[in-house]
């Protein structure tokens, strides 16, 4: 799919539909509503914790992912990588059912390959609905740093609309991969080096020397640890997800003429960490516990 590709125009978002409601997705849905937008979601199969999450963000619940097709003019995709494909399906069944005469506009705002979000904008635009293509960098929105949702699209300046003082929305161009190529390039930086992190310093303590070693990148690098520092505390909730984003940010870097190996590398490790974090005590030091789980036995 070309950015040359005529879609229908969309209109200024009213009605935005959220799918799915984890961290990001609420955070973002609950910014949304906050902002005056009638958010909906659907939370048929989903789990308690979620419904909890759509409760606190104050959204409507419909009845199915068709009803929430059917209702919104404005669809923001926020799933996991590996549902992104599916959910976008379900989304263009949907719309054969779909009466509504204002037209869907449908955001990919998953972390996944370029490749894969122009095969997704594809498949929307071949339903009838319009295609942008978006990339979500930073924490949920309300936290101490400003979530980043950047879109891009022939039709992605009416986005700019969702903004917020929590939640700017930056426009990159017309491309519609390009939104995607910014999230990848960016999580390949900042997981990618808590990988690369990690595994010096996991080294470090398994010999005697974490003390030393970190002191001396602490007075060479200040700051450069900060990445690992700051990760170690949810890596118990994320090293698997990451495991998943890796393998995705190596095939996207491929597509972009450079080397995937380092963070296929780096998703073998996530995997071993969610791995070994599992029963391990929690009652100690953070960094320390990720690191003596990074060095333990290889899984699989």
């Amino acid at each position: 799919m070309t950015s040359s590709q005529t879609q229908p125009m969309p209109t200024v978002p009213r009605v935005v539909g959220v799918l799915g409601l984890g961290a990001m997705g609420s955070g973002i849905a609950a910014d949304l509503k906050a902002s005056g937008f009638d958010v909906v979601t659907a939370l048929e199969g989903r789990s308690a914790r979620t419904k909890a999450r759509a409760e606190k963000a104050g959204v409507r619940v419909l009845a199915d992912i068709g009803a929430v097709v059917q209702a919104a003019d404005t669809f923001l995709s926020i799933v996991p990588s590996d549902q992104a494909e599916p959910l976008a399906d379900a989304v263009v069944t949907s719309l054969k059912g779909r009466t509504s005469n204002r037209p869907l506009h449908y955001v990919d705002c998953n972390s996944i390959t370029p490749s894969r979000s122009a095969r997704i904008g594809a498949r929307v635009a071949a339903a009838g609905a319009t295609y942008s293509d978006g990339g979500i960098i930073g924490p949920p929105p309300g936290g101490r740093m400003k979530t980043r949702l950047y879109v891009s699209g022939p039709a992605s300046e009416v986005l700019t609309a969702l903004r917020s003082d929590h939640m700017p929305v930056i426009r990159l161009g017309d491309g519609l991969t390009q939104a995607t190529e910014m999230k990848v390039l960016f999580a390949a930086a900042n997981k990618g080096a808590t990988a690369l992190l990690a595994n010096v310093l996991a080294a470090a303590q398994q010999v005697g020397l974490l003390d030393r070693v970190v002191g001396e990148i602490d007075g060479a690098r200040p700051g450069l640890l900060q990445c690992v520092r700051s990760s170690a505390p949810d890596l118990d909730d994320k090293a698997m997800r990451w495991a998943i984003e890796m393998e995705d940010l190596a095939v996207g870097l491929e597509e972009m003429h450079c080397h995937g190996g380092y963070h296929k590398a780096a998703a073998e490790s996530y995997r071993r960490l969610a791995a070994n974090l599992e029963g391990m005590p929690s009652n100690t030091d953070p960094l320390k516990r990720v690191l003596t789980a990074w060095a333990g036995p290889k899984t699989g």
